[in-house]
């Protein structure tokens, strides 16, 4: 019976390391330490010396203590490997604002940075949408020749801000720590040698991104198309967005009045009340407006309670508990008689109205979630849960 309890008690422990490396968000290290500490406790009770009553007390004792040693040097060994291996690259990379507005990051990143030509960021037909020129001190500079795709490729500032967007996403591969063979990954790491980036080819088409950006004209708000067949990104845009070039910095490739006015800029992005640095297509949050009659629609077919061929009544109106909507989308407006097919076609709001009141708020939310509302997307760059 004591060896099962110290079996359980070992697997115990193991989870709680196991749960505590599979956490990587913001409050990753909070709950490590939850973890490391429930590990701990669960790690004393199976290694705790049993039947040792017939032994001297202070031989007794020493046992114990030498038994809490252990635990003690586990646990130390198991965060060295969290941080040198499973957090090394979060931990590498992490960037944060001292009290005096100071900027902290690893210096060791920006001064790499120096020397190494990033990989470039490419449309689908390989036009340049980021790119790393080498300046006239032999060092190695981040440019972004068009803007429309600015906010969507994200900026990188290795002195200031760190990066963000598919700049952060992929930066392993465009920093050339990952995407080679492991063979020269492994060299450049005995080596000490400072590794060249892998170019990135994303799905955007230019010109529709450019299409996009015109027709959105700076008006606050998003816009994305995708391939219906294989769900690629072809444009996503959003309003207001900011110029990446401007914020550029890195150790010594600016004087302070020059460092002074990239923080202006991103002091001013930050005032703005219309977010220009939240990236609208993924982190901004809308009604889902008519895209949500999809939900709507499947619900009530799949619960029963219509079919394609069921006929709603729409007269132009509907009066719910004091607030009346208005349909404005009927191609007919002395037809009153729609079924549930003509009115998907059409959009036509005052059906959706009466089908959404027959399914009921329960049965809505349940079905929502199970299109994915609620949660994030799963997307290459972060996005918010909608």
């Amino acid at each position: 019976m004591r060896s099962f309890s110290r079996a359980a008690a070992l697997l115990i422990a193991a989870l709680f390391i196991a749960y505590g490396f599979s956490v990587t968000n913001e409050q990753s290290d909070k709950v490590w330490l939850l973890c490391l500490a429930g590990s701990g406790v669960f790690l004393s009770i199976a290694w705790w010396p049993s039947q040792t009553r017939a032994l001297p007390i202070f031989n007794r004792t020493l046992l114990r203590w030498v038994t809490l040693l252990v635990v003690a040097f586990v646990l130390i060994s198991i965060q060295l490997v969290r941080v040198q291996v499973v957090e090394s690259a979060r931990i590498s990379n992490r960037v944060a604002i001292a009290p005096d507005g100071e900027t902290v990051a690893n210096p060791r990143g920006r001064l790499r940075a120096l020397d190494m030509r990033r990989g470039r960021i490419l449309d689908r037909q390989g036009r340049v949408l980021a790119d790393t020129i080498k300046r006239a001190d032999g060092t190695y500079q981040r440019t972004y020749p068009e803007l429309s795709t600015g906010a969507l490729v994200g900026y990188y500032s290795p002195l200031l801000y760190g990066s963000s967007n598919v700049e952060h996403a992929y930066d392993a591969y465009l920093s050339g720590d990952r995407g080679g063979s492991q063979t020269s990954e492994w060299l450049d790491g005995v080596l000490h040698r400072t590794p060249q980036g892998h170019d990135l080819k994303l799905t955007i088409d230019l010109d529709l991104q450019r299409k996009a950006d015109e027709l959105l004209a700076g008006r606050p708000g998003a816009v994305v198309l995708l391939d219906a067949k294989t769900g690629a990104v072809l444009a996503m845009v959003g309003a207001p967005t900011f110029d990446p070039n401007q914020l550029y910095a890195n150790q010594s490739q600016q004087t302070d009045e020059q460092l002074a006015t990239v923080q202006a800029y991103w002091a001013q992005l930050n005032a703005d009340p219309n977010a220009p640095l939240l990236f609208k297509p993924t982190q901004g949050l809308y009604n889902p407006g008519s895209t949500f009659k999809s939900v709507t629609a499947s619900a009530a077919i799949d619960s029963g309670k219509a079919n394609l061929d069921t006929v709603f009544r729409d007269e132009g109106a509907l009066n719910v508990e004091g607030r009346v909507i208005e349909e404005l989308n009927r191609p007919d407006p002395n037809q009153v008689n729609w079924t549930l097919k003509d009115a998907y076609a059409y959009s036509l709001n005052v059906v959706f109205a009466q089908i959404g009141l027959q399914l009921g708020a329960d049965t809505l939310l349940d079905y929502a979630a199970r299109f994915g509302f609620g949660q994030a997307l799963p997307f290459d760059i972060d996005s918010a849960s909608t």
